[in-house]
């Protein structure tokens, strides 16, 4: 069978020149660190150097052309990829695939270790027994985190999509419904919009679906997930997020979803109420833009992820917030905002002891947000791009409670 791949599957394709210009960056990085080159493996790194996640392993040597080996699915990664392509059927032949495309010795040589399996390890080691392995997942991930042009473009192609996210609530929103049953129709209608419906995490055990949308005490409780926000969730296999909860009038709901296309994401958070927030919720949430406004005039090229994490903080002393701030007790989160692109966890952070500062190119979301004792969880995220005078707002909705 030939593939004949669709337009809008082809308009997502990523151009052949930004990869060889990624591609390239990542050689200079290699020899810097004196590698022979690089396996790599996780999806990611894949989409990012390859423009493909299909089942492949991709060698990218400190010099010349990068191939692709794969298990299978050849034609459809010659249409999504323009890299040589040849098979690798058996982990037994890895070692000669990689000498035909290596310039020299294969003694020294990197892979994602920060996200790969101790077993699938055991096999590399196995299949080239001489070389020394090194990770190249911090490598790779401080390259993303200063974007393109082309990758400030996608992100830029997102903003409708995420717009369309947030004027949908009131739609979708009402009194007597469930989280889950707002959350699926809110996803429905972002789905229909050409939202991707997975969005990646790198983290070890951390993944999400979609996003949270938690109401009333449910946003009091804290989860496994690595964010002022939790929720119950459905049960103990999925405990965050949206749950059962009946959304009354008055309850805060709080609207955490990612807007996600074409391999990229905007991360976005509102706080909506049916009627009107309970007045300390409402100076909470006055509060929390307050720490927004404040950490946005800092931001900018050479400040430090850490300093921007303390002026939050001050800010949400001053503001009378500070023991909800980020939640509460152990579930406080020792950040307030962070890097996204391909993943929702990317670099930079601004949280406690990051000390690597802010550069043209990086994209951070902020997320002031603060969390009732019992009364639920209120504040806003929006995605940042810094510039050469400071920073760029991508997400353009308007800041203010979507009252219904």
């Amino acid at each position: 069978m030939t593939l004949s791949m669709p337009e809008s599957y082809a308009a997502h394709l990523v151009p052949h020149s930004e990869l060889r210009a990624r591609v390239e960056q990542f050689q200079h990085a290699m020899r810097i660190a004196m590698l022979d080159g690089a396996l790599i493996t996780h999806k990611t790194g894949l989409y990012y150097l390859a423009g493909t996640i299909q089942p492949v392993q991709f060698f990218v040597p400190t010099e010349g052309d990068p191939l692709l080996l794969a298990r299978r699915n050849d034609e459809r990664i010659r249409l999504e990829s323009p890299w040589r392509l040849e098979p690798l059927r058996s982990m037994k032949t890895l070692s000669d695939s990689l000498k035909s495309a290596a310039h020299g010795s294969l003694a020294k040589l990197g892979l994602e270790l920060d996200v790969m399996p101790v077993l699938t390890f055991r096999r590399y080691e196995k299949a080239l027994p001489d070389a020394q392995w090194l990770d190249v997942g911090g490598m790779l991930r401080a390259q993303r985190s200063i974007k393109t042009v082309w990758e400030i473009e996608q992100l830029r192609a997102i903003q409708p999509l995420a717009e369309a996210m947030l004027a949908a609530i009131p739609q979708v929103l009402a009194a007597g419904c469930t989280e889950v049953e707002v959350a699926g129709r809110l996803e429905a209608l972002a789905r229909a919009q050409g939202h991707q419906g997975r969005s990646w995490l790198r983290a070890y055990n951390m993944d999400m679906y979609w996003g949270h949308l938690i109401a009333g005490p449910s946003g009091s409780v804290g989860s496994f997930f690595d964010s002022p926000n939790g929720g119950w969730g459905l049960n103990p296999a999925k405990p965050d997020g949206p749950g059962l909860r009946v959304i009354e009038p008055g309850m805060p709901v709080l609207v955490d979803y990612v807007a996600a296309r074409g391999g990229y994401v905007l991360d976005q958070t509102r706080t909506a109420v049916i009627g009107t927030l309970p007045a300390e919720l409402q100076d909470a949430y006055a509060a929390t833009v307050a720490v927004q406004e404040a950490v946005v005039a800092a931001s900018r090229p050479g400040v430090f992820g850490s300093e921007l994490y303390d002026l939050a903080l001050e800010v949400a002393a001053r503001a009378g917030i500070a023991d909800g701030f980020g939640g509460r007790g152990e579930n406080q989160a020792r950040f307030v905002g962070h890097g996204f692109g391909m993943e929702i966890d990317e670099l930079p952070l601004l949280a406690a002891g990051w000390g690597e500062p802010l550069q043209p190119g990086m994209v951070f979301a902020l997320e002031p947000k603060y969390v009732h004792e019992t009364l639920g969880i209120v504040g806003i995220e929006n995605s940042w791009l810094v510039t050469e005078e400071g920073v760029e707002r991508l997400t353009p909705a308007g800041d203010e409670v979507i009252q219904i």
